[in-house]
């Protein structure tokens, strides 16, 4: 594994820096993270080390560290603007916000505009593609309703890093894919999900418009794959977006409520309105507690 794209592992570090990345990547992080510290010692001017131990915190949610060695490597070199990101950041969550308001003024990202962005989140193996809006710098609000095996909730705001190589592709659109870093905030919502049995487009179009004049989220999980991956040997990934197939007349839908009794009353209004029916009918708490 290369250390950097313009740098050689200097000679006397070679073997600890290929035992270092060996134990990152079998995720043996109390050697890597010693491994990675010896080497800064020995060479504290070169840079890769203090890459990999921003890339293990940051997997870690130490913020405290990931700011650390954030700055050390601006002092370095500070033209790296993916670390000015990730200063900013660990900056907020550990309560330097005169040091995050300067890295954001650098970026120009004071200015509170929303903009609908694509994000990946990964957990148990698996990836998943949701929007948000943005509200604030580094900051989006969930749009989707994800699956709770991600511990993420409608309407929860996240951090996210603003490098991306990937693009989700809906219709002739192309839009970057970045990665969730942490939760922000948890949101009021809990999930929840049942079976609609017998059903057609416009019975899905009326239970959305009841969810969304009730101000629920609402989602058809039956589209779990939210997007297919286009070519596996290119560095940059194109995922195209896979709409709903609406002939099958059964799905799996979701709704985002701060109380299960607002979502049995709009699944029981539907009921009467369509003659249709639910089964199935399942509670997925928050996870907001949870540290992300």
């Amino acid at each position: 594994m290369s250390a950097s794209t313009h740098e050689m592992v200097p000679d006397n570090v070679l073997p600890w820096w290929e035992s270092a990345c060996q134990y990152d990547q079998d995720e043996d992080i109390y050697h890597a993270v010693k491994l990675f510290r010896r080497i800064i010692k020995e060479n504290p001017a070169w840079i890769p080390p203090y890459l990999r131990l921003i890339n293990i915190y940051l997997r870690r949610s130490e913020w405290k560290q990931v700011y650390a060695f954030s700055k050390r490597v601006l002092s370095l070199d500070a033209t790296l603007k993916d670390i000015w990101w990730y200063l900013g950041i660990s900056a907020e969550k550990t309560g330097k916000s005169t040091v995050a308001k300067r890295v954001w003024t650098k970026f120009g990202l004071l200015e509170k505009t929303k903009e609908l962005i694509c994000l990946r989140i990964k957990y148990d193996s698996r990836a998943e593609l949701i929007w948000a809006l943005t509200c604030g710098p580094a900051k989006a609000q969930i749009i989707n309703i994800p699956y709770p095996t991600s511990r993420l909730c409608h309407q929860d705001i996240v951090y996210y890093h603003r490098i991306s190589t990937d693009y989700q592709v809906v219709g002739k659109m192309k839009h970057p894919i970045y990665a969730i870093l942490s939760k922000q905030k948890s949101s009021y919502f809990n999930t929840y999900s049942c079976m609609l049995r017998e059903t057609e487009e416009k019975d899905l179009k009326k239970l959305e418009n009841l969810c969304h004049q009730a101000g629920l989220g609402f989602e058809i999980w039956s589209n779990s794959t939210r997007a297919l991956e286009l070519k596996e040997e290119n560095p940059t990934k194109e995922f195209y977006f896979i709409d709903n197939n609406l002939n099958e007349g059964e799905f799996l839908i979701s709704i985002a409520a701060r109380r299960e009794d607002q979502v049995r009353e709009i699944l029981q209004t539907w009921e009467i309105i369509t003659l249709k029916n639910f089964t199935d009918f399942k509670i997925h708490e928050n996870m907001g507690n949870i540290i992300w």
